[in-house]
């Protein structure tokens, strides 16, 4: 089955005609897609998007990052990227180094202390070139993880106001007595955890008890039957709706949570 999430773009400042499948007016998206350096000649991918609606303002930069066996190209995350520009927040994708072209055929994520660096010189990357007045940052699955470690690892970044996590693997598959998430008490700031109800690395019992020891300031959104990508698998035009509701969920804990507490 193919998500519903699909784009033509045709140049960088593309329109992204997403209307034969939203069935809805769609604004332009202006894509920019940079590649930054990262370790020798090596260098990252980057991609932008925005919305001619927020102008000259800055807007809350959303950062995305991939989960482990897809890129940044990934349907979930484009469709993300591109909604929630579409929404009027500055949105990021890029790639760990392991996604890469030149490295790409082995598919081994690299080690922890790569991903946060990289992770780390997205986000500077993103605060010098457009000064975004918040910052949002989050991914899927171990993009998530990833995430959390930016915030709750020494140094820790406090110029990041709020972590969303789509799919974050609290535990390993089949082993929900395995938790892996001590760091995350470490962290202060919102937190939005969105779940599909059959995601085999994080069970809904243990993340509703992960939630509330975690305290208010974590929120926890569940899509029932969805497995790590939210997909219930009850066709493609419910499947899209489970993500553009999940997109709501995700833009209005943003405009109520983080803006609330950073403001």
């Amino acid at each position: 089955m193919t998500p519903p999430a699909l784009v033509a773009i045709h140049t960088n400042r593309a329109r992204l005609s997403l209307r034969p499948v939203l069935k809805a007016p769609v604004d332009s998206v202006r894509l920019e897609t940079k590649k930054i350096p990262w370790t020798g000649k090596h260098r990252i991918s980057v991609v932008y998007g925005t919305s001619p609606r927020v102008g000259s303002t800055s807007p809350t930069a959303l950062v995305l990052a991939h989960g482990v066996g897809k890129s940044m190209s990934s349907r979930f995350i484009t469709f993300f990227h591109v909604e929630m520009a579409r929404r009027g927040f500055l949105t990021v994708k890029f790639n760990f180094p392991y996604m890469e072209p030149r490295w790409r055929l082995t598919r081994t994520p690299n080690p922890k202390e790569v991903l946060v660096g990289c992770y780390r010189r997205v986000l500077n990357e993103v605060r010098s070139q457009h000064s975004p007045g918040k910052l949002v940052i989050g991914g899927l699955s171990m993009g998530a993880a990833v995430a959390s470690h930016i915030v709750a690892d020494k140094p820790g970044r406090s110029d990041v106001d709020g972590l969303f996590y789509f799919g974050y693997p609290i535990h390993r598959p089949g082993r929900p007595e395995e938790l892996g998430v001590k760091h995350l008490f470490q962290i202060s700031k919102p937190m939005l955890f969105i779940s599909g109800t059959r995601d085999p690395n994080a069970r809904p019992e243990q993340l509703k008890d992960l939630i509330s020891e975690l305290g208010p300031g974590a929120r926890l959104h569940l899509i029932d039957d969805g497995d790590r990508f939210l997909n219930a698998r009850k066709g493609r035009a419910i499947y899209f709706k489970t993500l553009d509701r999940s997109a709501t969920v995700l833009e209005d804990w943003i405009r109520t949570q983080v803006n609330l507490v950073s403001s």
